[in-house]
């Protein structure tokens, strides 16, 4: 019976949003978000670690957007009185679910999951180690949590990738389209 309770009790607040705004409003179910930060990365000592992505996506409703994040990160690490230096070049593609809250029209926090391909190469001095194409693809997950304001978003992910590769990643960037927007009569 408690069960049931907490069931019907977490379905009518995960479906209230979507009757706060039904009134003289247009939903636009397509958006791009573009983004770019700052790569922690967990087993890599990096001294420029950066990231960027690009993420078309699709409303299923005004609370599940389905995306398909095209990540690339690049992780250099070079010593201080040395000229030689090493990076990692990461390239990821990974469909994501997310959920996000209808807060208001402006504000919309969310969380979201992501399971997809990383492609990574380590380069020394600018060329591959042993000049060989030593190009690894792996599967990974990403978990992420973040908020939309207007246009604005921010965003902290960790991205579980095997053979020490993982990383977390704190992202700014912009929104283009998608949500709630004004009739015009």
């Amino acid at each position: 019976m408690k069960n049931s309770i907490l069931g019907l009790a977490i379905a009518i607040v995960l479906t209230l949003p979507n009757f706060v705004f039904a009134g003289d409003r247009i939903f636009k179910p397509f958006k791009i978000a573009t983004a770019m930060g700052y790569v922690f990365p967990k087993n890599i000592k990096s001294l420029y670690p950066l990231d960027f992505h690009f993420e078309p996506k699709y409303a299923l409703s005004d609370n599940f957007w389905l995306g398909l994040r095209l990540n690339a990160s690049i992780l250099v690490q070079r010593p201080l009185l040395e000229d030689d230096y090493q990076a990692l070049g990461m390239f990821s593609v990974v469909p994501f679910l997310d959920y996000s809250v209808v807060v208001s029209e402006k504000f919309r926090p969310f969380i979201g999951f992501g399971f997809g391909t990383y492609t990574y190469r380590q380069f020394y001095d600018g060329y591959e180690k042993d000049h060989t194409l030593d190009i690894k693809t792996t599967m990974g997950f990403c978990p992420r949590i973040g908020f939309e304001y207007k246009n604005f978003n921010l965003s902290y992910e960790h991205n579980f990738v095997p053979n020490g590769v993982s990383f977390s990643a704190i992202k700014a960037g912009y929104v283009i389209g998608g949500g709630l927007v004004e009739e015009s009569y």
